[in-house]
Order: structure tokens, then C-alpha cells, then sequence
């Protein structure tokens, strides 16, 4: 018999919190919405499996396998049976180390309130049984990509610029929902839908703490459904929620009204998948499985280091500038720490599956055609792709990125490939579990 279990709290930081996600520093002058951890638990047959959602922009990959550690040391599982994902709100506290030192004691804060919502979510299991269902949502994703008429790529190129020629992608526009129906306690729905959460940066002009618009998602979804509501990102690493073609982004509002429009938009969806007719799953055995790739990085030239060293002795001058800067920036300390290294780092693709359901993470910002490939391609009907999955290694570019500028392929770390090996290992891991 299937057993499902839920747990949540509070992950909400003090203010005075450094909030990652931009290329200067913030700290929290307040709190405009509360952070959560929710946490489903699963078991059958005697085994476990638990997947913890975090509103986070993103988590080192070390802090990843020590709380995932704690939290398998805690309930009781294998360790390959915890999931870790963050829904990449840019107004969160910094766990992921990527341009300033994350806040050590807030880890372990983060750790014990990790193993205490896994241990509310375990002895919250009752029998339940679990359903899909999906609507389409258009006009509130965009590929942040364009291809400029002069041949080029950038990413954000501003607001009815003339010299977009088209955008470089289609985002994945289909919102899926894991309804969860449990005796005796409240439903979960489960969503899955991929755009970057990025829309509020202050409020009144106070760097503020917030959970964008997945939390957005879930206080709706559960206030509509009264049931309990986990957003899982997908992957997203190219999509935003500005029309760059649209002239009339302009006139449009930004901010937390932004925020509002894309939660309420996602929620409008979720609810209308619920409440229609939705497709059984079979429950049966849980599986898991974990690999760690050793993926080539990019080796910069002597050239293109003296050139980095440049940047940075003036970096005052990019830093809070526009999309062109923040990349000149950011690849040019790239490219100096690539230079330190052996030439590896190390992705996390993970795959689990419960029953007829199966989810894929992969440990950083894929590319939304790695989410549609993985889908296209894996015999589970009931499928999630995850973003910021057991760790945060950087962006995930398809190979063809790397042809043209723009801020993810010149900033991603990587070599050409990366996309495509991730999509190929995540299909892998879901056949062996099968």
C-alpha cells in the first residue's frame, strides 16, 4: 500500500541575510513574504523516498549532500532517496557560494530544519493515492534568448528592441499536477512548470526577502483547493517572464504585481487541471538512482585571462549595470576560476520513481529543451523534470548555444555538450529504475 506524508516550515532568514540571485550585494531590509521548506514523504512496502522543496535560489552542491545525509541519517532511508530542489527565487537567502560567501550558520540552521520537516512528513504518512493532470499556460513564459538580426544572441536584449530577429526557443508552456489524495488529511497537489523567479527585487526600495512566484502558486492553491501545495521549478535556465518583443512590456507592471500575474497564472492552471478529469497512477516500488559526472570545463586562453583580470580590477564599473555587463562580469570570474582547476566539476542527475510516477533532477539551470527532451523520451506518462536538483552547478546549455553570445553560454562553465549529456544520463537513470 502507498503511503504519502507532508511536512512544511519555515526557512525564513533574519534580516540583515545576504540574498542571492544578483550580480551585487543585497541584504534583507525585510520580509515581504515568508520562505518555506515543504517535503513530501513516500513509502511503500517498507521503503522511503522524500523529495524537499526549498524556496531557494539555489544550493551548493556540498551543503546538498550533507543535509540530504542528515536527512536519510534521520528517517531512515538511503540516501539516493532524497531529492533537494529549489524554486530559484533571486530574493533568498545564499546557500549556493556563487559570487560571495554563503552564510555558514544559516546552513545549519537550514540542516536541522531539514531532518525536522522530513520527520513531519514521515509521521504524517497515510494511505493516499495519486493522480496527473495538466493544463497549458501561455503568454506569461518567455525564451529570455533572441536572436538578433545581425546574427547574434543576447539574452534580455531590452524591452521592443528593433534588432530582435525571433526568439531562440519555445518554453515549455505545459503545467503539470500531482493531485494526492490521502485518507483521513488534506490533498497534495504537486506542481511542475519551469520559469525563472525573478520578478520582485525590492519593495518601497528595500531589498526584501520574498518566494516569488511559486509562493505565489501554492498561498493560492491552497486557499482555492484547501489542500497543500509544492511548486517544483522546472527546468528554466533560458526563460523569463518578459516578452522582450512585446513593446508593451514597457507600459506593463514589474515587481510583486509581475510576481502576482505569473503565480495566480500558474495557479489558474493547477486548479483547472484538478478539477477536471485526471489520470490514475498505478502505485508500486520505489527506486532511486544518483550519478555524478565529471564534465569537462572550459580552458581559457592566456589572452582570455589577462583580459579577466582587467575586468575585474574595474569591476565597480559592471557591477549593477545592464544584461551585457552583469555577463562580461560574471563570465570573466568564470573564466579565472576555471583556470584554477583540473578541468572537471561535477553535475548531480538524479532520477526517483514512485510507482507509475518518476521525476528527474539535474543539480543546476538546464535549458527548457533539456526538460521537453527528457519528457519526449521517457516511458513514464507521469513525468516531472526538476531544476536545482541535489546541488547548483551553474547553467545547462543545449550545444548549439555555445555558437552565440549571450549570457548563459558565455557564463556557463562548462564545455559544449553539457545539455545534451545531462539529457541522455537523466534518460539513463529513469530506464534503470524502471
Amino acid at each position: 500500500m502507498l503511503k504519502i506524508g507532508y511536512g512544511k516550515c519555515d526557512i525564513t532568514p533574519k534580516l540583515g541575510a545576504y540574498l542571492q540571485g544578483h550580480n551585487k550585494l543585497r541584504y534583507a531590509e525585510l520580509v515581504h513574504d515568508r520562505l518555506y521548506l515543504r517535503t513530501v514523504a513516500f513509502e511503500y512496502e517498507g521503503d522511503m523516498a522524500f523529495m524537499l522543496c526549498y524556496d531557494l535560489c539555489g544550493m551548493h552542491t556540498k551543503v546538498s549532500n550533507d543535509i540530504r545525509a542528515a536527512v536519510a541519517a534521520y528517517v531512515g532511508c538511503p540516501v539516493e532517496n532524497v531529492s533537494l530542489s529549489c524554486t530559484h527565487t533571486h530574493t533568498g537567502p545564499n546557500v549556493a557560494n556563487m559570487t560571495h560567501d554563503f552564510d555558514e550558520a544559516y546552513v545549519q540552521v537550514l540542516t536541522s530544519l531539514s531532518m525536522h520537516a522530513a520527520g513531519l512528513a514521515k509521521n504524517d504518512l497515510v494511505p493516499a493515492q495519486m493522480f496527473l493532470g495538466s493544463k497549458e499556460l501561455r503568454g506569461e513564459s518567455f525564451c529570455r534568448r533572441y536572436l538578433m538580426k545581425d546574427g547574434s544572441a543576447r539574452t534580455n536584449p531590452g524591452i521592443g528592441n528593433p534588432d530582435i530577429e525571433r526568439p531562440m526557443n519555445d518554453p515549455d508552456y505545459q503545467v503539470q499536477v500531482l493531485k494526492i489524495t490521502r485518507e483521513g488529511a488534506k490533498d497534495l497537489a504537486l506542481v511542475n512548470f519551469g520559469c525563472h523567479a525573478d520578478s520582485i527585487k525590492n519593495v518601497d526600495g528595500r531589498d526584501a526577502i520574498s518566494a516569488d512566484w511559486p509562493g505565489v502558486t501554492c498561498a493560492a492553491v491552497d486557499a482555492a483547493l484547501d489542500v497543500e501545495c509544492v511548486v517544483f521549478n522546472g527546468p528554466c535556465g533560458d526563460v523569463a517572464q518578459r516578452n522582450s518583443m512585446d513593446p508593451k512590456e514597457k507600459e506593463r507592471s514589474a515587481g510583486w504585481t509581475r510576481t502576482v500575474k505569473l503565480g495566480r497564472g500558474v495557479a489558474s492552471a493547477v486548479i483547472g487541471a484538478y478539477n477536471a478529469d485526471m489520470t490514475p497512477i498505478p502505485e508500486g516500488p520505489i527506486k532511486a538512482e544518483v550519478k555524478v559526472l565529471d564534465i569537462p570545463l572550459k580552458r581559457p586562453t592566456e589572452e582570455e585571462l589577462a583580459r579577466s583580470r582587467e575586468i575585474l580590477e574595474h569591476e565597480a564599473d559592471y557591477v549593477g549595470g545592464n544584461m551585457q555587463k552583469t555577463t562580461t562580469l560574471f563570465e570573466a570570474k568564470m573564466l579565472l576560476a576555471v583556470a584554477k582547476t583540473n578541468g572537471f566539476a561535477q553535475a548531480v542527475v538524479s532520477a526517483m520513481r514512485i510507482g507509475g510516477f518518476a521525476a528527474a533532477g539535474i543539480s543546476g539551470e538546464p535549458f527548457c529543451q533539456i526538460g521537453k527532451d527528457i519528457k519526449a523520451n521517457s516511458s513514464y506518462d507521469a513525468q516531472f523534470v526538476l531544476y536545482l536538483t541535489n546541488g547548483s552547478a551553474g547553467y545547462f546549455p543545449m550545444k548549439d548555444a555555445f555558437n552565440y553570445d549571450g549570457y548563459e553560454a558565455r557564463t556557463c562553465k562548462f564545455q559544449p555538450g553539457v545539455g545534451e549529456l545531462l539529457t541522455d544520463t537523466a534518460l539513463e537513470l529513469l530506464n534503470n529504475i524502471q
